[in-house]
């Protein structure tokens, strides 16, 4: 069962979700139109982990035109509108993450964060018989975490639960664990623990995100190219600071995003919510593209801002 509350401090909904349902099986649907409303205020998961804003797909429930997959953790999608008209169904909603309080994934309620990003999803050639339209639906969205990793292998099944934000802060150990999971086959570990030569560390200094970009053995450091302010922040303490650990993959895209040191599980929320929407110029090595893990540093003042 799905459940709403509201949070201000963190762009808006809050949801506990249970993974052992099926997309559909929550309420009656006795035509099409009735697929599409139910729906409405459900958040899912994009199947195909798909980046784009506008995404559009065909009868048998595959992408037409671009769709770029990304990071799991970003596949969450909360419908907030949805429309048929004759076979072309049509959806509206935000993006949104699941921050969770522990690594061990399974078994825990996350909470849901509604992303600024708008995201519209349209399905062209839709199905007119109720079962047909919901087995389309249900090759394009999912609820259901288990069946989601159902079909993968252990690693993918890893790789999979390891994108999710997690609050717990994390051992110096694990995050260089998680650092190496990410690198190819016969990558060379890069340091995320801060004691090897391969740390980046970006900092806020008067209000801009700032990092180094010194070649360090061989690699070249990822490049910040997009960030956004913090939203309604939280009263801090001053000189709070809170630390985050986020893999930059060869896309660009943060992932595994993890708490090093915390300011208070709030306070770390906000951070987590900032950095997942960083876009980077990722790491290279020889000119190719490769996995690094950055330090983000928030400095908490008192008058609620991140420096």
């Amino acid at each position: 069962m799905i459940q709403l509350t509201r949070s201000p401090r963190l762009f808006g909904a809050f949801v506990c979700l249970s993974f052992c349902l099926p997309l559909f099986g929550m309420a009656q649907s006795n035509s099409p139109e009735d697929v599409a409303e139910n729906l409405k205020g459900r958040v899912v998961f994009i199947r195909g982990m798909y980046l784009e804003s506008d995404l559009k797909f065909d009868s048998q429930g595959n992408p037409i035109g671009t769709a770029t997959p990304g990071p799991f953790f970003l596949s969450t999608f909360k419908v907030e509108k949805s429309h048929l008209k004759g076979t072309n169904l049509e959806f509206s909603g935000h993006r949104g993450i699941f921050i969770y309080d522990r690594p061990d994934v399974q078994g825990q309620t996350p909470r849901f964060v509604s992303l600024p990003a708008e995201v519209h999803i349209r399905v062209v050639g839709a199905p007119d018989r109720v079962e047909n339209l919901q087995a389309l639906l249900n090759r394009i969205f999912a609820t259901d975490l288990k069946e989601i990793l159902a079909d993968k292998t252990p690693e993918q099944q890893q790789a999979l639960l390891t994108s999710f934000p997690v609050l717990a802060p994390a051992t110096p150990s694990e995050l260089h664990a998680k650092t190496v999971s990410a690198l190819p086959p016969g990558g060379q570990p890069l340091s995320a623990s801060g004691r090897g030569n391969n740390k980046v560390e970006l900092k806020r200094t008067d209000g801009v995100l700032q990092v180094n970009q010194k070649e360090r053995d061989g690699v070249i450091p990822p490049r910040l190219i997009h960030a956004v302010p913090s939203v309604d922040p939280l009263p801090h303490e001053s000189g709070a600071i809170c630390l985050v650990h986020v893999v930059v993959e060869t896309n660009g895209f943060p992932n595994s995003i993890r708490i090093a040191k915390s300011a208070g599980s709030d306070r770390d929320s906000e951070a987590i919510v900032e950095v997942s929407q960083y876009r980077f110029a990722p790491a290279t090595r020889n000119n190719e593209p490769v996995p690094f893990g950055v330090v983000t540093e928030f400095n908490l003042h008192g008058n609620g801002q991140y420096k």
